[in-house]
């Protein structure tokens, strides 16, 4: 039969759902194809069997597992190259044993001009033959490179006509690591001008405590917010208790004087109003070290008082201060607003009936409102420290 077919390397891309691919050139033999997955060579009966041997038209290699999806699938015909006819003196013509020997040596011959082509190759513009290889000893751990005239040289990189990279390149490339690298070309926060600018992570601390300064931290902001107070109570019909102060708000950005700890206090809540008219507390003093601190907010005054909303507390020691809001006074049918912190949430006056509590950090509670009951304002909410980390 004739050998029409030059192709010897077929290639795919798995899906995972397919399991056969064809080739479309004779093989001889099931043994005849490697066949490989991705760069890795697979085993026949174990991965993958042929059909189509002997068949001009070529056949399928089949998946018992199809290759997954993107994977990269390659076909390349491996015929030996040996041949195996032996034509007796005086016998007839055997056209069909000649026809197969001829058919292999064929096949044989595109397997050869396959992996010609698959090679680095001399243009056939070029003039002269380029020389040979260096001998394996002169090339050992050398470059390859090329010299005047073209022809190949085995370069230890240290000509500067040949040096494939300069010398700075060298020590960087044979670094192990990208610490190592960075080294190398001296990069580092400092000399890109990110000293105590590169954020390393944050804390928050809504009770009192310790902070530790991680390792190479540089520089810290911290937010401090004091502790809102307590809303006024009600015992007066129809009047409601004033509400209680938010907590002052100190921000500051701490590069010097900066401990290995630093003691934490958080502003305690103040406490409600009593339902006898009584005045809620005051909220406690938050603060980071000796750096900054907020203090709380004013108690609202209750009704056996003045019912008078409690002012807002100071940030102090910060680059910048912020007084907490104050609480606003009782009125006829409603109890005094609470103030709110930094972060909003001060409890809403009630209406008949008790204060409402703080809802965010720093904020006040809301004064109580009688009716016909005294009633108890609402405590206020403890404060915050914030403390983001720099490096």
């Amino acid at each position: 039969m004739t050998v029409e077919v030059t192709t010897s390397r077929w290639s795919y891309i798995g899906n995972g759902v397919t399991a056969a691919f064809t080739y479309d050139n004779r093989i001889f033999a099931d043994t005849d194809l490697l066949v490989y997955v991705d760069g890795t060579l697979k085993t026949l009966t174990t991965h993958y069997t042929v059909s189509g041997v002997d068949d001009a038209d070529g056949g399928e290699v089949t998946f018992l597992t199809p290759p997954a999806v993107d994977t990269e699938v390659v076909i390349v015909r491996d015929v030996p190259a040996k041949q195996l006819a032996a034509l007796a003196d005086g016998d007839a013509f055997p056209a069909e044993v000649v026809n197969a020997a001829l058919d292999k040596l064929m096949v044989v011959v595109q397997q050869a001009l396959a992996r010609v082509g698959r090679t680095l190759r001399q243009p056939d513009s070029d003039a002269a033959d380029i020389d040979e290889l260096p001998a394996k000893a002169d090339r050992a751990s050398m470059f390859a490179a090329y010299d005047a005239d073209g022809n190949p040289i085995a370069a230890a990189g240290t000509s500067a006509d040949l040096e494939p990279v300069s010398g700075f390149m060298a020590t960087l490339l044979d670094d192990p690591d990208a610490a190592t690298a960075r080294a190398t070309l001296e990069i580092t926060l400092a000399n890109l001008g990110l000293t105590g600018g590169v954020l390393m992570g944050v804390q928050v601390f809504t009770a009192s405590g310790t902070w530790n300064k991680p390792a190479g931290c540089t520089a810290v902001e911290v937010w401090v917010v004091g502790g809102g107070a307590g809303g006024g109570g009600s015992n007066i019909s129809a009047l409601g208790g004033g509400g209680g102060g938010a907590g002052g708000t100190s921000y500051k950005r701490i590069t010097a004087g900066l401990g290995a700890t630093e003691t934490v206090t958080i502003g305690a809540a103040g406490a409600a109003g009593a339902a006898a008219g009584g005045d809620g507390n005051a909220g406690g003093t938050s603060s980071f070290g000796a750096h900054c601190s907020a203090t709380g907010g004013g108690g609202g005054k209750g009704t056996a008082a003045t019912a008078l909303g409690g002012v807002g507390g100071d940030g102090s020691g910060g680059t910048l201060n912020m007084r907490g809001a104050p609480g606003t006074n009782g009125a006829a049918d409603r109890g005094g607003m609470g103030g709110s912190s930094q972060f909003g949430g001060g409890g809403v006056g009630a209406n008949n009936g008790a204060g409402n509590a703080a809802g965010n950090y720093g904020s006040g509670g809301a004064g109580g409102e009688n009716d016909g009951t005294n009633q108890p304002g609402g405590a206020g909410s403890a404060g915050l420290v914030i403390v983001k980390e720099y490096k």
